[in-house]
């Protein structure tokens, strides 16, 4: 059911973490740096991520076989879909692109969003979904892609927590909280379409904006917001992914 890849899951994850902590390392160290240093050396780690991340599967893809879409899997996916597609709406982000092409800082704003969705895809939903895959199928747990997307998730959403550097506590808050429910949909993304890219352009999609202009001025959304529009997609990608475990350990057997 799993890719098997070149490392062994622990060493999966130790790359993951160490890769992560280089990352806050870096971005403490640059802290004070133009944004254009800090464009130019997030590209140079996300690109770096992105080979140790293909080192170590050997393949952008993560199962040798494919789902089939049954009436639950299609109508969570389904219902996931569109609650994702209607917060891209609330978060304006169809406007946001076209903002960011209009803009003098094009070239900057688009490295912003291109190095975070390499970086951040190559590690949380490559190495270290992979890896707690790997650590779960080793034990014999069930409910595998459901456990290993949730941790990687947790990571994907601790990850923000170097926005306290220049945001409020509450936008940092809630950047980790909502974070945490779209890495879970992310997750179920990587595991439907098996494959890295995929799921790397659509988180270049979404941070795709005025980014420079906006990390000047982020005080987050109100609570209630946050709550309605990403419980609904926590809650389907985690009952889609509970039907995605439930078919391929079938297979298993």
């Amino acid at each position: 059911m799993l890719l098997n890849n070149r490392w062994t899951w622990g060493r999966q994850l130790y790359w993951g973490i160490i890769l992560f902590l280089l990352f806050w390392w870096l971005n403490m160290f640059i802290y004070d740096a133009s944004n254009t240093t800090k464009a130019i050396v997030n590209v140079v780690l996300a690109l770096v991520a992105l080979l140790v991340a293909f080192r170590g599967l050997k393949s952008f893809k993560l199962i040798n076989t494919k789902l089939l879409f049954t009436r639950n899997l299609g109508i969570w996916g389904i219902l996931a879909v569109a609650i994702f597609i209607i917060i891209m709406s609330v978060e304006n982000v169809p406007l946001n692109i076209i903002t960011v092409i209009n803009s003098k800082n094009f070239l900057l704003d688009t490295m912003i969003a291109l190095s975070a969705a390499i970086f951040e895809e190559s590690i949380c939903r490559g190495l270290i979904l992979s890896a707690f895959l790997g650590l779960f199928i080793y034990e014999s747990s069930s409910y595998k892609f459901t456990k290993a997307a949730v941790w990687s998730a947790v990571l994907f959403g601790s990850m923000h927590l170097i926005n306290l550097f220049g945001e409020s506590p509450r936008a940092t808050l809630q950047q980790m909280l909502y974070a945490f429910a779209t890495g879970i949909f992310l997750a179920a993304l990587r595991i439907t379409t098996n494959c890295l890219l995929w799921v790397i352009l659509l988180h270049f999609i979404l941070d795709w904006g005025p980014l420079i202009a906006a990390s000047n001025n982020s005080v987050g959304m109100s609570w209630s917001l946050l709550f309605v529009l990403f419980t609904p997609l926590l809650v389907t990608s985690l009952i889609y992914l509970i039907y995605v475990d439930r078919q391929l350990s079938l297979k298993e057997t």
